[in-house]
């Protein structure tokens, strides 16, 4: 995995500085019929702009009576309005609900639902505060800099660098596999930039850090 591009930077920034991750209360099922529905893993969860809890309701709308899968419909405000009424209940797929959010059903079997089963659960923002911060000073101890030094307009490789150790770090405390990628691609950064002039400014380069893995 490497970055490169303007669009590759704005892409990893937006993913840390500007949305917000998801949490989840426990899924409850009101019903008589199958109960196949889960929340997606936190791996497969995206990210929101929204900053308040929100009380989400799937229900199934209409029974396939034998003829293909069975539909369902799904609410932001705890049933007060609906959203994509008669959407097909896929067999084993994630499901985007909007916002982020990302269901899964089970192995589908038609009728296996009742009209008006329904879950309930609530998704609750969490700001991703401090990672930009921690990465910005992970760096600047990585090269021996100090914030006296002017550096009103940083490179690419700076603000790729920062952002890609800021969604390790993410990642890593979301146990996604992914982070070690970003972990290897973070210092292959900070390489190129113990070589390269920044911002008109020669680096203060000293000994990089060894890229170890944490151990938690």
């Amino acid at each position: 995995m490497t970055y490169s591009s303007r669009s590759d930077l704005a892409n990893l920034i937006d993913a840390v500085r500007l949305q917000n991750k998801w949490e989840f209360s426990s899924l409850t099922f009101y019903g008589s019929g199958l109960n196949d529905l889960s929340l997606a893993p936190t791996s497969e969860q995206g990210f929101t702009d929204l900053t308040t809890p929100q009380n989400i309701v799937i229900q199934v709308w209409e029974p396939a009576h034998g003829v293909g899968p069975d539909r369902f419909r799904f609410s932001w405000n705890n049933g007060a309005t609906w959203v994509t009424d008669f959407a097909a209940i896929p067999e084993s797929l994630l499901v985007s609900i909007n916002n982020g959010v990302f269901i899964l059903w089970g192995t589908n079997v038609a009728d296996s639902h009742k009209s008006g089963d329904w879950w309930r659960f609530t998704a609750t923002p969490v700001v991703q505060v401090g990672y930009m911060e921690i990465a910005h000073d992970w760096l600047n101890t990585c090269l021996e800099r100090t914030h006296d030094v002017p550096f009103s307009s940083p490179s690419t490789t700076v603000k790729l660098a920062e952002a890609t150790y800021a969604i390790y770090l993410i990642l890593r405390r979301d146990d996604d596999p992914r982070y070690a990628e970003y972990y290897a691609e973070a210092y292959r950064l900070v390489d190129l930039l113990t070589n390269f002039r920044v911002a008109g400014e020669v680096e203060k380069v000293g000994k990089i850090p060894v890229p170890v893995m944490p151990t938690s």
